[in-house]
């Protein structure tokens, strides 16, 4: 019977075979009898030449062998099996190499085609003419008559710039500061929101989930009787939030949070873009162009949402009048906003953008009109449009929903954009 090792040498034999024949085999195709030498593929063919020719070797060593009494191994078939175990790491090694290179190829393709296709749909997005980047502006630190005049100051510059703002007002702190109560409940709610912005203006994160709860239905229940306003909108003092924070605030039927770092979030969630306060002792802002740096930077990411926070407290003087310099660097920011087309939003209104977002369905029936659609959201929208090529007050906005007569709506036009008010499941044509 064939030994153990003959067998083996017979398998190298047979493997280099099947391998050649692999190599060779798409040669014959569509030409047989005749090769093409360009079917070949060298890949097996090669390899597969050098195991058989080593197997032909070792089984003709050791033929030799037993020819001549030897049962152990020769030196000759020593030298072959050490070439066909040198052969055979390098094999394993050239093709190690070989997966991770087209795996590393792949990935890299994969990554490009990715951010290539992210960048493609960013500018589809940004070439929409409903498209236009949000911009939150959040006032911290509401409550005390102290700074009664910056409120003021801001509240009337909101109405001014035809804006949307988002105030976070310290609760705890009502009940002392009547006359900024009083001034709160005259606001237009359609531009102004008022957030909850703690309890007394406490860390939440060393609290217990129990006295989380305790404070933030503390906090609503006194924004829903001294300000008639039940908040939708949660901002943790100093950025301390956590996991409990946004479940306790989620069970009080809150929708929105802001600066959940590191944390699991039960509700949208806006991470802070820009501080516009670098001290509060000292009070100091930001430069013009500091700002105009960063705001530059998110313009040209795929970022939707910009957050600018402030404390409106931070533009008084030590003796309580409105400091003009700092005031007139806002008000210069809030103009360069609007020269760049942006949608100012609240909290409020950016969650429900964010949730209903895919919902809004837009595309362009001709040269002069589109449609949107908002069948299946769940909230009412303010709606942009950008035209460069519509004449002032020539944007025509009808509601064409079904079952609904039609209907002009009014239309506003603010810098470089249309706005109008749409509802959720109407259907509407702009025209321009």
């Amino acid at each position: 019977m064939m030994d153990d090792r003959r067998r083996f040498y017979g398998g190298v034999f047979l493997a280099g075979f099947i391998i050649a024949v692999a190599g060779i085999a798409p040669g014959f195709a569509g030409t047989f009898p005749h090769l093409d030498l360009r079917g070949i593929v060298v890949l097996l063919l090669v390899p597969g030449t050098i195991l058989l020719a080593l197997g032909l070797l070792l089984i003709v060593a050791r033929k030799r062998s037993l020819g001549q009494g030897q049962t152990g191994l020769r030196k000759a078939e020593a030298v072959i099996l050490i070439l066909l175990v040198v052969f055979l790491a390098g094999m394993l090694a050239l093709t190690s190499y070989a997966l991770i290179h087209q795996t590393a190829l792949l990935h890299t393709k994969w990554s490009e085609d990715l951010e290539t296709g992210y960048l493609m749909m960013t500018s589809m997005d940004q070439d929409n003419p409903f498209y236009a980047k949000k911009v939150i502006i959040r006032d911290d630190d509401i409550g005390a008559d102290t700074s009664l005049s910056s409120l003021r100051w801001i509240a009337d510059l909101a109405e001014e710039k035809d804006i949307s703002i988002t105030l976070s007002i310290i609760p705890a702190h009502l009940s002392d500061n009547p006359a900024t109560v009083d001034f709160l409940n005259t606001l237009d709610r359609n531009r102004v929101e008022f957030a909850t912005h703690g309890y007394a203006h406490e860390a939440f994160f060393p609290l217990p989930y129990d006295e989380q709860y305790r404070l933030i239905e503390c906090s609503t229940a006194i924004m829903t009787e001294v300000l008639d306003c039940r908040p939708v909108s949660f901002v943790p003092p100093q950025g301390s939030g956590n996991a409990d924070t946004s479940r306790a605030a989620r069970m009080l039927g809150y929708t929105t949070i802001t600066d959940m770092i590191g944390y699991p979030c039960y509700l949208t969630n806006f991470i802070s873009s820009f501080e516009y306060e670098t001290g509060y002792t000292m009070v100091s802002h930001r430069s013009f162009e500091e700002f105009t740096r960063s705001f530059e930077e998110f313009e040209a990411s795929s970022e939707e949402y910009y957050l600018l926070y402030l404390h409106d407290w931070t533009f008084l003087n030590d003796d309580g009048t409105l400091n003009t310099t700092r005031t007139e660097q806002f008000e210069g920011v809030i103009d360069y906003l609007g020269d760049k087309g942006v949608a100012f939003m609240t909290l409020g209104e950016a969650s429900a953008w964010h949730l209903d977002g895919p919902a809004i369905r837009t595309g362009q029936i001709d040269e002069t009109t589109y449609y949107v659609d908002l069948q299946a959201c769940r909230y009412n929208h303010t709606l942009t449009f950008r035209s460069d090529r519509a004449d002032d007050g020539a944007v025509v906005v009808t509601d064409l929903s079904p079952g609904e007569t039609e209907v002009r709506c009014a239309v506003e036009k603010i810098g470089p954009l249309y706005r109008f008010y749409g509802e959720r499941g109407h259907l509407y044509s702009v025209r321009y």
